[in-house]
């Protein structure tokens, strides 16, 4: 997980919104602790916050950039190395994570092209210093967040809202009641490109979206007809090594991972399809958690854990917990949820961080 901000102004950006900017690590130094950079220009800031997961080395840091263009990137290209070695031809890399795949491939391959091969879970910001045009994506299944917010005089993107709002004036938004209302009469919660917040927006699932002159050009580049485009027959055994593959590819990297088991036959099973990959020398522990004086799953996990030789650790959740990260959660969160389960994982992450562990 890392973060991403970037505010672009028609005029030459205020002293107060630097100053604004700068505080920014408030927000979103939790995404990206391990660096932080930016790149100021006479009406534009690009600022991002790093989680290292691949090619841990400086060199990979963001804003990525050339005389051309600056590349801000939140999430993992799973298939970085088989785009990789279409471009080897054309260019020479640097570095061995796949930011700089992406980087390269938007800029040889175009925009279009890039997005149909990617495979991962993705939010950019790519911005071409002749052109003056910015371009962001998001995934095909929305899992990493794109918000953005646009008027006359301003253009800003982020990672989070709480970023947004904070270089705003009051007046500029508020809480969208309607959102609320449907959320409490109807169980809605925020989907498509709406938010919580009156003109703050998100990048919805599968879409990209073009800035240019303060024109907004939004497409669809995958829906779910995409899927059903190839018909394909399965026999178990390829649908097992498909599954082995692919979550192969969700264990890519230069640190070491750990896993969230439960005692239902999902988690278990994509525990098993972790120690059936290539990249199981990853993983290094697995975690259950459970609430205190309540049904727990935390034996049945722990018997598979041992099972597939696996460390296991239980995080047991108290009524204390709950009352001491309620705040903390509303602020994480950034709108209504529903249930328990964020509660829980609260907990459970800091556990994982304790332990020396940030990824999971």
């Amino acid at each position: 997980m890392c973060g991403f901000f970037a505010y672009i102004s028609k005029k030459k950006i205020e002293p107060i919104i630097k100053k604004r900017i700068d505080g920014l690590d408030f927000f979103l130094a939790h995404r990206g602790p391990d660096n932080q950079k930016k790149i100021v220009g006479s009406n534009y800031i690009f600022k991002h916050w790093r989680l290292k997961i691949q090619d841990l080395d400086a060199r990979s840091n963001q804003p990525f950039y050339d005389k051309n263009s600056i590349l801000l990137f939140n999430g993992e290209i799973y298939n970085y190395k088989k785009i990789k070695k279409k471009l080897d031809k054309n260019y020479n890399f640097k570095t061995t994570g796949d930011t700089e795949v992406l980087f390269k491939a938007l800029s040889i391959l175009g925009k279009d092209k890039t997005l149909n091969l990617l495979e991962g879970m993705f939010s950019f910001l790519h911005f071409d210093k002749k052109s003056k045009e910015v371009f962001l994506a998001r995934d095909r299944f929305g899992q990493k967040p794109l918000y953005y917010y646009i008027d006359k005089s301003k253009f800003i993107i982020s990672s989070e809202i709480k970023a947004i709002i904070s270089t705003l004036k009051k007046k500029e938004t508020e809480i969208d009641i309607l959102q609320i209302e449907k959320y409490l009469y109807e169980n809605k919660y925020m989907s498509g490109c709406d938010t919580n917040f009156l003109n703050i927006k998100q990048l919805d699932l599968g879409e990209c979206l073009s800035f240019k002159n303060f024109e907004l050009k939004i497409e669809k580049y995958y829906t779910k007809k995409n899927i059903y485009k190839k018909k394909i027959k399965f026999t178990n055994n390829h649908f097992k090594k498909v599954l082995i593959e692919t979550v192969g590819k969700h264990m890519i990297a230069d640190k070491e991972i750990c896993i969230s088991l439960s005692g239902g036959i999902d988690s278990q099973s994509l525990a098993h399809l972790v120690k059936s990959s290539k990249y199981s020398y990853n993983l290094k522990r697995a975690y259950c958690f459970e609430y205190e004086n309540f049904y727990s799953e935390s034996k049945v996990a722990g018997e598979y854990a041992k099972y597939l030789k696996i460390p296991f650790t239980k995080v047991t959740i108290t009524k204390n917990d709950i009352i001491k990260n309620f705040k903390s959660l509303v602020q994480i969160n950034e709108g209504p949820i529903g249930g328990m389960a964020n509660i829980s994982m609260l907990k459970l992450c800091e556990e994982v961080k304790n332990d020396g562990f940030n990824i999971l």
